[in-house]
């Protein structure tokens, strides 16, 4: 696995640990101390949860890094239903933890099956989704991110809406390479591998990725997909 990917993992994984062991260790001397402050209980044992939905993030793009580099492991496709599929991957993935509601879905068209690599699927959602809210939690505009499932004759889309800090026209033509994050991101953490590896999924699916963007405004990320 490249270096500079197992350096930014390191990093990325040492201030989530940080955090859980800091709040554990206050729950700890709360509960030993029978000082029963549920307020501070409860946020201490959000932080947990939020770190920990991080670093399952986290080590769901190492999965995913080692999928492109094993050659071994490639496209593996069964016939499901996408909205089954999606409702399924949302409500394991986005009930409990990282954040603290609920993206918006919803279908258009007539639901249709198609032949998907449920790993890989689930990777792009998550990817996606994750980002949405990332990017657009703390923004001033912030109004809750969307998802939506259009099918269509020919194609089956996926669209992520959120209303965040966009992405600005200089770094647009970077978006896909390995590492590279925005310039207007911040102290928002990120390892800027995951629409590199979102992308080479999408492809897997012989699916185009587009992406539309205003900074400050907000991103539209449109996934089209053969049946």
């Amino acid at each position: 696995m490249d270096v500079k990917f197992v350096n930014i993992l390191s990093h990325e994984l040492r201030s989530p640990l940080t955090t859980v062991q800091t709040s554990a260790e206050i729950l700890d001397y709360l509960l030993s101390s029978d000082i029963m402050d549920t307020g501070v209980m409860k946020k201490h044992a959000r932080r947990i949860m939020d770190e920990v939905a991080d670093m399952a993030l986290l080590l769901e793009k190492v999965l995913a890094m080692s999928r492109l580099q094993n050659s071994q492991t490639g496209f593996s496709p069964t016939m499901a239903d996408p909205v089954s599929f999606l409702g399924e991957v949302l409500e394991r993935s986005f009930l409990h933890g990282r954040h603290a509601e609920k993206i918006l879905f919803s279908v258009k068209g007539e639901p249709r099956p198609a032949l998907i690599d449920p790993f890989m699927l689930t990777h792009i959602v998550n990817g996606l989704i994750d980002n949405a809210f990332k990017y657009s939690c703390n923004h001033i505009n912030y109004s809750t991110p969307k998802l939506r499932l259009s099918f269509q004759p020919s194609l089956w889309r996926i669209i992520v809406l959120d209303t965040g800090i966009g992405i600005t026209s200089a770094d647009k033509k970077n978006l896909f390479n390995s590492f590279a994050r925005g310039s207007n991101v911040g102290h928002i953490q990120g390892t800027g591998l995951g629409l590199e590896i979102i992308k080479y999924f999408v492809r897997c699916h012989k699916g185009i990725i587009h992406i539309k963007s205003i900074e400050g405004k907000g991103t539209v990320v449109v996934v089209d997909l053969p049946y």
